[in-house]
């Protein structure tokens, strides 16, 4: 049986949905938030350094910034069945497309995010990591629409 949403038992629902609300709000909102207000003329150093906040402090609060890849391995266990939603409830969503385009960008953005904080990232590396964070927040957006409109 395919590890997707579609497969999730009904009872799972309640958890997932909140699971994959606060997945979109805590990464899929803040991944791509400074960059999606750059114009198209904007500079290569504005598109670096809206990344590097994108990337690097996806998450901040009063215990300090997160970025995207920790953020994205606090939610990770819960979609792959590595992790307890609430009451017990699990869900393997493994072979759904949006989490595998989820799982396939943050790779990406993970490798970004190595080259921004080494100071190595070269145009063609901050265009890809601006990319994947769009993508990113486009499978958190549509994770949760999904769960939402199958739990109806």
């Amino acid at each position: 049986m395919k590890r997707t949403l579609e497969n999730v038992a009904p009872e799972t629902l309640g958890p997932l949905t909140d699971h994959v609300g606060r997945l979109k709000h805590d990464l899929g909102k803040y991944v791509s938030l400074q960059a999606r207000w750059l114009g198209e003329d904007a500079s290569t150093a504005d598109r670096r350094k809206a990344l590097e906040a994108d990337l690097l402090s996806t998450r901040r609060g009063p215990d300090g910034s997160h970025a995207a890849t920790s953020v994205w391995d606090e939610f990770r266990p819960g979609l792959v069945g590595a992790g307890d939603l609430g009451g017990g409830a699990r869900a393997d969503l493994s072979d759904d497309p949006d989490l595998i385009s989820l799982q396939h960008n943050m790779a990406i953005i993970a490798d970004v995010s190595a080259a921004l904080r080494a100071n190595t990232a070269g145009d063609e590396v901050v265009a890809r990591g601006a990319d994947a964070a769009l993508l990113v927040a486009e499978a958190c957006r549509s994770l949760a629409r999904r769960v939402r409109a199958r739990g109806a």
